[in-house]
């Protein structure tokens, strides 16, 4: 009869720049309805269209994740979660994971992707580099996109009225990596040749005010932004302190703790030397005050700032130092990038200007190559730990002084290498009177 939908004809259309969608009447929602196939293959699209019409005609049709397809779920999700309740970064990121389970598992159906063996096969996948441009991915990448993929399902059960649970997240347990510390303690060589290398870089003038903040590192053990900031009488910032009975802390303010929380230590007794040499009357504002550079500047370069230094430019300072010392703390590793051959000159003909331009030299990067690190701020602090150690410091003192979250922390990178002093102790103090 004229005018009647056709309760079980599927029509296969080809929407412009879109998957094909399957057209039909809903026997549930009493309309006509439209379904994406995610592909854009006709033969597959004509196959879903064939076995959905049989639904219809037996009865077994059902309005749930399987008459969602996939494509269809992507945009509405995208439509109504993504840009409504997500910053742009965020929805990239959305987007992104989408992208590679689309990619990995090829679902095309709702209900093809929410399955535990479409995750297993997305976290396989997923962690291998598969639909991505730089390889393997790290582990903190492969559990964050799993965790955006369970959200997003959650989201489709409660949307569609799912009556499917959301599989569980796939365990992952990347492998074991071995944490080892950028930089290591220089020797007492060392130091003596970083700190001669001082001068050279910010200029006879400040050197000593800048050899004052090394030498103040060196027996602290503090932060380079800890040292910068360290004050004699703001109780506000890092201070040093003496108590009624004469020994000497550092109190930590929690504003400028990296804990967040009020703390106090013990002062190393070298570091009680270095700042006991300031007059009382002059114990006032900062400790420390490194001088701006002196070395002049070439021509067009931006003038040095007239305010105090900060702790991020001090920290370039004294790596352009470690740099002058050649005081390797990390040595280089793969094979050095090569200068490729500059092209040659093109001849030119008498009496024709050739605007043709000699191209610069390039340099051929390898992926595998890591220049050497030269010492850095961060390894003077190193080199306190590790003299406080060779000094026979009980390593809890020292976890204590250098302000570790975990002892485990100070026993993996710097007292390690105690092993020999030790047993020695250990010997001397089991011998009795032997």
């Amino acid at each position: 009869m004229a005018g009647k939908p056709q309760l079980f004809h599927v029509a296969v259309v080809a929407p412009a720049g879109r998957p094909f969608e399957l057209r039909y009447h809903c026997p549930i929602e009493k309309r006509k309805v439209r379904r994406s196939t995610g592909t854009y293959d006709r033969k597959e699209a004509e196959e879903l269209a064939k076995s959905l019409a049989a639904e219809l005609r037996t009865g077994s049709y059902r309005k749930g994740p399987t008459s969602v397809g996939w494509e269809e779920f992507r945009a509405k999700y995208d439509l109504e979660e993504l840009r409504v309740h997500h910053r742009d970064g965020g929805a990239r990121q959305y987007n992104g994971v989408l992208d590679a389970f689309t990619a990995i598992v090829r679902p095309q159906t709702l209900d093809q992707a929410i399955t535990a063996e479409a995750m297993l096969k997305f976290r396989n996948g997923y962690a291998a580099g598969e639909h991505s441009r730089f390889g393997t991915r790290s582990a903190h990448t492969v559990i964050s996109g799993m965790a955006a993929l369970v959200a997003v399902f959650r989201w489709a059960k409660v949307v569609y009225k799912l009556e499917q649970d959301v599989p569980e997240l796939p365990r992952f347990r990347p492998p074991a990596k071995k944490r080892e510390a950028k930089g290591r303690p220089l020797t007492d060589d060392q130091v003596a040749k970083y700190i001669a290398a001082v001068p050279q870089v910010v200029g006879e003038s400040a050197a000593a005010s800048w050899i004052e903040l090394i030498n103040g590192m060196l027996e602290s053990a503090l932060r380079l932004e800890e040292a910068i900031e360290l004050s004699w009488d703001d109780r506000s910032k890092i201070r040093p302190k003496w108590t009624d009975s004469g020994l000497a802390t550092i109190v930590f303010p929690g504003a400028e703790h990296k804990n967040a929380e009020d703390d106090e230590i013990p002062m190393p007794p070298g570091f009680e030397r270095i700042l006991l040499r300031t007059p009382k009357s002059k114990r006032k504002g900062y400790v420390f005050n490194p001088q701006g550079i002196a070395l002049p500047r070439p021509a067009g370069g931006r003038p040095p700032n007239p305010g105090r230094v900060s702790a991020d430019w001090a920290g370039k300072i004294l790596t352009r130092v470690g740099e002058a010392s050649g005081v390797i703390v990390e040595p280089a590793k793969g094979t050095p990038p090569r200068p490729e051959k500059p092209a040659p000159k093109p001849k030119r003909k008498k009496g024709v200007v050739n605007k043709r331009k000699r191209k610069r030299t390039k340099v051929t990067r390898s992926a595998t190559y890591t220049p050497p690190k030269y010492a850095s701020a961060h390894d003077l602090r190193r080199t306190c730990a590790e003299r406080m150690i060779d000094a026979g410091v009980d390593p809890l003192i020292v976890s204590r002084i250098m302000r570790h979250k975990s002892f485990e922390t100070t026993k993996k990178f710097y007292a390690k290498g105690n092993l020999q002093k030790a047993a020695e102790r250990l010997r001397f103090a089991m011998s009795g009177s032997d």
